[in-house]
């Protein structure tokens, strides 16, 4: 009853800091749109919008847990970060609006109870300390901050460069995989506020050739899907290839393209991960995933995941 006649009072009162709602979460200085990849143990909040001012405020990320989730939070005495959450999914700290302003329900280094402004929310990298974000293309892609204010379109593209463009799939349907038996395919997706729906999307070039052997059905099949938070599930509708033969004479079937599916994650927050999954069968035939290039030039094995949502 004292705590919640607590958060009413304040709510009053509250004012929110010259800083919250102008700018935005980063991780260098002075940088408030990350364009490269950037690991750092400071956090920094930058002026962003016009007369959000022109100086940032920092906090230093040590001690912080490994793979873990915090609320970023300004009040008086500058930045600070709320308690771990207790999942990926689950706030250990609830959060409150107070004039409209999402605003802390305890008492924290930098504000009171109710006078510190939500700013965003940051996943720790494995190690602890650090957080990450990577704009360029490559495997296990994430965007380690998010922020409540003046979020801007980000989008994710995960693949892997410079590996053997040819190979057969160690998926035998309806057992699913990750894409080329590599986990390290995948796009950690982070959300502080569960506001919007985030659409995954994953392409694969392949090629299914059906050829007789002597008896019975020849077929190759391809399949691709996108799992969330799972490396043997898919969701949804996948996308498949299928060649099939059925002359009983000496002769080959061969079909090719590109695979195209896409997952709409529903809106959450925490943070996720997607994965992009295969899964061939073949009688009497071969079902295989072949390689191109990116939209930058570089070798890619076989696929690209992308996952564009507002950061």
């Amino acid at each position: 009853m004292l705590r919640t006649l607590a958060l009413a009072l304040v709510a009053l009162a509250f004012i929110a800091p010259a800083h919250a709602q102008g700018g935005r979460l980063t991780l260098a200085p002075a940088t408030p749109v990350m364009t490269a990849d950037t690991t750092s143990g400071t956090l920094y909040y930058t002026p962003y919008a016009p007369g959000s001012g022109n100086s940032d405020l920092s906090l230093s990320l040590a001690g912080t847990a490994g793979n873990t989730l915090y609320d970023v939070f300004e009040g008086t005495g500058g930045l600070c970060l709320g308690p771990a959450w207790t999942d990926a999914t689950h706030r250990f700290m609830p959060l409150q609006r107070s004039n409209g302003t999402l605003v802390n329900t305890e008492n924290l280094s930098c504000a009171t109870i109710g006078t510190g402004t939500y700013l965003g929310t940051i996943l720790t990298d494995a190690a602890g300390g650090t957080v990450t974000v990577t704009a360029s293309y490559g495997t296990a892609r994430r965007w380690g901050v998010w922020n409540a204010y003046n979020r801007l379109e980000t989008c994710l593209e995960e693949g892997e460069v410079g590996n053997a463009l040819d190979y057969t799939s160690a998926y035998a349907y309806p057992t699913w995989g990750p894409e080329h038996s590599n986990s390290a395919n995948n796009i950690t997706i982070l959300v502080g506020l569960a506001e919007e729906p985030i659409e995954v999307r994953a392409f694969q070039n392949v090629y299914s050739l059906a050829y007789y052997y002597g008896s019975g059905r020849n077929q190759g099949y391809t399949a691709l899907a996108i799992g969330w938070n799972s490396t043997t599930v898919p969701l949804g509708i996948w996308a498949g290839l299928n060649a099939e033969n059925f002359i009983t004479s000496p002769n080959s079937f061969a079909v090719g393209g590109t695979l195209y599916t896409d997952h709409l994650v529903p809106p959450f927050a925490g943070y996720g991960v997607a994965y992009p999954l295969e899964s061939d069968k073949s009688l009497g035939a071969t079902a295989r995933r072949v390689g191109g290039q990116d939209h930058n030039g570089n070798n890619e094995l076989e696929a690209m995941m992308i996952a564009c949502y507002r950061t």
